[in-house]
């Protein structure tokens, strides 16, 4: 079995696959004060779940499905088939904070009719997928990014808020001059957006919006394109591809190329034959 797990603030998140067919052991879900979100990459034939000693579901799961479990409850289960799925463990604090956070503190519980199909959360969880099974890295600030639309859409969709109707205006000219300018002074390394939230004297999840509302960017993709942006007189000397990368700040190669061929349309050493034409 694969399972592998990135951790984000008090979250986490795990890919977990089974291709061969499991024995018939039952597995004690561990208990804890908040939720497991799992949605699932494909058909999962045979799943048996106990709540409480008693038996709640015994069937199979459709691709794409999503399930909620309430942690603090006495959950088991046995895998009857293969499987492939991503689970998100949020504490039940994360979700009353970011209630909080919008105005709200109506927040009791998230509630999920078993099986039902819910595309934004399984997009999530595959763009997350690369990260988790470690074939391309991701940085902390696009990690803490997909957890915080994870927190709104469930909030909005199974505990009964609506993190969108209490919204302020975006940021002050001051404030995107404080983000941007961290963000830059601190493209060699692995800020965290809470940094960056905190230096603008704003709640994480406003900020991540306000910084979106203000430059059509996620802090994320704004970095990205900065160092991006940094490479164009680079590529006009004599540095190879694989240097400017590192001086670039991005993980490898492969990363500068995939990220400037998505802003420019060519990959560097393309853009820096036509340029030397």
């Amino acid at each position: 079995m694969q399972n592998n797990t990135l951790q984000s603030e008090k979250m986490s998140i795990s890919y977990v696959r089974s291709d061969s067919v499991p024995t018939s052991e039952v597995h004690k879900v561990p208990q804890a004060d908040g939720y497991s979100i799992i949605t699932q990459l494909r058909y999962f034939e045979r799943h048996c779940l106990w709540r409480g000693g008693r038996v709640v579901f015994d069937g199979s799961h459709p691709e794409g499905s999503l399930a909620i479990t309430d942690l603090t409850e006495d959950w088991r289960c046995m895998h009857g088939s293969p499987f492939e799925n991503v689970r998100f463990n949020i504490p039940r604090s994360v979700l009353q904070d970011f209630a909080r956070e919008h105005g709200k503190t109506s927040f009791v519980t998230l509630t999920c009719e078993r099986g039902l199909h819910d595309p934004i959360v399984t997009s999530l969880a595959q763009a997350l997928v690369p990260a988790l099974v470690r074939r391309v890295p991701a940085d902390t600030l696009f990690i803490e990014h997909m957890m915080l639309a994870l927190q709104a859409h469930v909030l909005s969709c199974y505990g009964g808020i609506n993190v969108q109707a209490n919204r302020r205006h975006g940021l002050s000219n001051r404030q995107l001059n404080t983000a941007t300018s961290y963000l830059a002074a601190n493209t060699g390394r692995d800020v965290r957006v809470a940094e960056v939230a905190a230096h603008c004297g704003l709640s994480l999840s406003y900020f991540i919006k306000a910084f979106r509302e203000a430059t059509g960017r996620t802090p994320h993709r704004w970095l990205l394109e900065y160092r991006a942006q940094r490479s164009l007189d680079m590529l006009l000397g004599d540095q190879s591809i694989a240097e400017i990368a590192a001086a670039c700040d991005f993980a490898d190669q492969a990363h500068f190329s995939r990220v400037f061929k998505q802003i420019y349309g060519a990959t560097p050493g393309g853009w820096r034959h036509q340029r030397k034409l």
